[in-house]
């Protein structure tokens, strides 16, 4: 499925992934945590990135707020996906890979 990688260093891309918490918990670097963004998209971060003192994820923390009035940040490496209409992850559409594309290109 289409899902953005949002690295902490700031390189960001559109790749295919496979399905599953072994393939996010591989990507953010431990246990992974979802946070919903908007009706049909979902960011997943590292569950203890913070207290693991992970690098600020500057892009992944701009899209997160681009959806959700909050002052909370991103700490490490994150994972965009789409979310169908039981709840579940899912490729993301290709209006919302436009709309991540203009949010972190500005």
């Amino acid at each position: 499925m289409k899902a953005f990688i949002i690295k902490a260093d700031g390189e960001c891309f559109l790749t295919e992934i496979e399905k599953g918490y072994k393939n996010n918990d591989e990507i953010v670097g431990g246990d992974s945590e979802y946070v919903s963004l908007a009706t049909r998209l979902s960011l997943c971060c590292n569950s203890m990135g913070k207290a693991y003192h992970l690098p600020l994820n500057e892009k992944a923390t701009q899209i997160m707020r681009s959806y959700l009035s909050t002052e909370d940040w991103i700490a490490g490496d994150a994972v965009i996906y789409g979310i169908d209409e039981m709840g579940d992850t899912c490729g993301l559409s290709n209006e919302q890979i436009s709309e991540i594309k203009n949010i972190v290109e500005g």
